[in-house]
């Protein structure tokens, strides 16, 4: 069986824009968030 690169998109609607300039700590708390988000969608 071969092995091929897999991409994983999480739509997390509660985010900011990734455009959105944001602080160390804003940056963390949208990693958390978006992490949660996915744990409760599997």
């Amino acid at each position: 069986m071969k092995e091929a690169p897999v991409l994983i998109f999480i739509v997390n609607p509660l985010a900011v824009a990734i455009s959105k300039s944001l602080t160390t700590d804003e940056r963390v708390s949208e990693i958390c968030n978006t992490f949660f988000c996915a744990q409760g969608a599997l």
